[in-house]
């Protein structure tokens, strides 16, 4: 999941490390080098299959992991958790409003589709379709509000269609 996610933020024009996690780092901080876009974003995934459930404790670490970037930085860093599982604990969710967006490996895969779509597509169009075309390409700046913490911690594919929607 780590792999997919750098390629993932690279390709939208991030420039993304591993975090080390002995130094209470994230396992991804992610940020563009522009001066533009002031945000960090401190990734931390989750992959383990235990339980139906992700508990309170990802929201909590993910906090302490931004909580050691932001300290770091000068830029405001966006704590977000991944992971492979589709329902977040209530007390998880409670945690995390307004502080930490939480997004399912299907909502980030969908994000991911959307926009190797459009890549996809700029190959077949004419030279003159491709500049109103690149318009139309989820940047990061659309992309940053599946990362901005809400009352609604956990994005969802409806998330996901309303950027592309709205775009």
């Amino acid at each position: 999941m780590l792999a997919a996610l750098r390629q993932y933020f690279d390709l939208l024009g991030f420039e993304t490390v591993l975090g080390d996690n002995s130094k209470g780092e994230p396992d991804i901080i992610a940020s563009l080098p522009s001066a533009s876009w002031k945000y960090v974003l401190a990734i931390e995934a989750k992959t383990k299959e235990k339980g139906e459930e992700e508990p309170v404790g990802s929201v909590t670490q993910v906090m302490g992991d931004a909580g050691v970037i932001q300290r770091k930085t000068n830029s405001q860093v966006l704590p977000v958790l991944v992971t492979q599982k589709d329902i977040f604990s209530p007390k998880a969710v409670e945690v995390a409003k307004q502080k930490v967006r939480m997004l399912s490996a299907s909502v980030l895969v969908a994000v991911m589709d959307q926009t190797l779509k459009s890549i996809e597509a700029w190959g077949n169009l004419t030279a003159s379709g491709k500049p109103q075309f690149v318009d139309s390409i989820l940047s990061h700046y659309e992309v940053k509000r599946l990362f901005m913490p809400a009352d609604n911690a956990v994005a969802t594919l409806e998330d996901v269609k309303q950027i592309v929607v709205n775009k």
